[in-house]
C-alpha cells in the first residue's frame, strides 16, 4: 500500500504543483483514490480541464475515469464495462421498452454522488443510432 500511496503522490504531484493547486487538494484526492479502490488502483495520468482534475486509473485491470472538482470533491467516476455485462433486469427493460427494436453496441458504468446509471449506446439495422440512460434500478431516464 505504501509503494501505491507513492505512486497516486508521485503523478499526481507533477499535475498539482503544475497548476498551483495546493498541496491539501492534491492529498485529499489522493487519499479518496486509496479509499475508493482499496489501495489498488494506479494512477495513470492525470489532466486539469475547465477547473476540473480528470484522472485515469486501472483498477483490476479496469481502465477508470475519476472527475474531481478543484476543491477535491469526487464528482463521478466512468468506465466502458463489456455488453455481457450489462445486468439481465436492466436488458429486460431495454426489451420491454420503445428500444426494443436496438440492440446493445457499447456500455459505461457512470457513478456520481447523486445517481449511477448505464450510458448504453444503441444500434438499430436502417435507423440512428441513440445512447439512452438507464439506471442501477432499471429506470430508463
Amino acid at each position: 500500500m505504501k509503494k501505491l500511496l507513492s505512486i497516486v503522490t508521485l503523478l499526481s504531484a507533477t499535475v498539482f504543483a503544475a497548476n498551483a493547486q495546493t498541496s491539501d487538494v492534491k492529498t485529499k484526492i489522493d487519499n479518496q483514490i486509496i479509499k475508493m479502490f482499496d489501495g489498488k488502483a494506479v494512477v495513470v495520468e492525470t489532466e486539469n480541464k475547465n477547473n476540473l482534475f480528470e484522472l485515469e486509473v486501472i483498477h483490476q485491470s479496469i481502465e477508470k475515469e475519476i472527475i474531481f472538482t478543484s476543491a477535491g470533491e469526487w464528482q463521478s467516476t466512468s468506465y466502458d464495462i463489456p455488453k455481457s455485462d450489462l445486468p439481465e433486469k436492466i436488458k429486460a427493460v431495454i426489451k420491454a421498452s420503445k428500444y426494443s427494436s436496438y440492440s446493445i453496441d457499447d456500455v459505461d458504468v457512470i457513478i456520481t454522488p447523486l445517481k449511477s446509471v448505464y450510458k448504453i449506446d444503441l444500434d438499430k439495422l436502417f435507423g440512428d443510432d441513440i445512447t439512452i440512460y438507464v439506471t442501477f434500478e432499471g429506470e430508463i431516464l
